[in-house]
């Protein structure tokens, strides 16, 4: 028969509830550090220079925000972004499909040419009221009905794909934050 003995067990299980706290608070610090790097990348690698997407307004890559937030003594960290300015960041991140109901829509016409990306409506009038030059024609305003269509999107992933890029690093700090509480070599 073999018999073991643990000695010192309930000092190494005191020394765990006294660093708890300790513990806690420097894996906060970690996820802190590490979100903020997350989000910096997003903003300034991921929606900038069409790498997956083109910034237009910079409406989305505001909208990329973290927190921490303890949920059961546990601190949960998350990176995300949307809101009110920025609906449309879920559609980017995982893609999808829309039914897009018939609607009606205005198209002006400027001397038998559409008025549309090349020249703005606005600008149009300007330049009609003016009376001069080749832009001294009518504009005329033409209602149409779009028939109901579907539009899909490809997945653009900018926050999972930076959560897998930064994974191995957000581990080392979590590691890190452990072992050097308890004072443990990794």
């Amino acid at each position: 028969m073999v018999s073991v003995a643990v000695t010192g067990d309930k000092a190494v299980i005191a020394k765990l509830g006294r660093a708890s706290e300790r513990i806690n608070a420097r894996v906060a610090a970690g996820m802190k550090y590490t979100l903020m790097g997350m989000q910096a990348t997003v903003q300034s690698k991921k929606l900038v220079g069409g790498n997956p997407l083109h910034q237009r307004t910079g409406a989305l890559s505001r909208s990329v925000h973290w927190d921490i937030t303890p949920e059961n003594g546990i601190a949960v960290g998350r990176l995300y972004a949307g809101g009110e300015t920025a609906k449309y960041a879920g559609i980017h991140e995982y893609g999808g499909t829309f039914n897009i109901p018939a609607h009606p829509r205005v198209a002006a016409w400027l001397g038998g040419r559409g008025i549309g990306r090349s020249m703005k409506v606005k600008k149009a009038l300007r330049m009609y009221r003016g009376g001069r030059g080749r832009y001294a024609q009518a504009i005329e305003f033409q209602s149409q009905i779009v028939r109901a269509h579907t539009a899909t999107y490809p997945e653009r992933s900018f926050l999972r794909s930076t959560l897998a890029e930064w994974k191995d690093r957000f581990l080392d700090a979590m590691k890190q934050a452990v072992t050097s509480t308890l004072g443990v070599k990794a």
